[in-house]
């Protein structure tokens, strides 16, 4: 067997159907999931997070799609991502449009804590709550 296919064998994959899920996990059907997204501009549920640190916004929100699609040991279904505020969707920036996706609430909400303080130390400046999302200056 090549050495690649072998390392392959012996990865160790978690299969689960991948699908919709609540805002605290439980999963459930696609017309479920539909009318929390149609709701979620409303809900303060589905946001866990949205600071602006110096010319970056930190949001945290619950996506309740599971972006590990099946592999690996928990759903992923809230996202935080970093913007820079008025940048081109091309920014060269680096940290523009950085993503990472978490299982639940608390760690969504551990991570975008952790990478509000990283912010404000790279910054030298302190974080303030963001307005409405939809009022933050970022272009698509």
């Amino acid at each position: 067997m090549p050495p690649a296919a072998k390392r392959v064998v012996e990865c160790r994959y978690y299969k689960r159907e991948f699908g919709h899920y609540a805002y605290d996990g439980k999963p459930i059907d696609l017309r479920g999931w539909a009318m929390l997204t149609e709701s979620k501009r409303y809900d303060p549920l589905a946001r866990a997070g949205n600071t602006i640190v110096g010319p970056y916004w930190v949001s945290t929100v619950w996506i309740g799609i599971d972006y590990s699609f099946g592999v690996g040991p928990d759903p992923l279904f809230w996202e935080t991502m970093i913007f820079r505020t008025g940048a081109e969707h091309d920014s060269p920036d680096p940290l523009h449009h950085w993503c990472m996706r978490t299982p639940s609430r608390r760690a969504a909400e551990r991570l975008h804590a952790r990478i509000v303080a990283k912010l404000e130390r790279r910054m030298g400046v302190a974080a303030i709550e963001a307005p409405d999302p939809e009022e933050v200056p970022v272009e698509s």
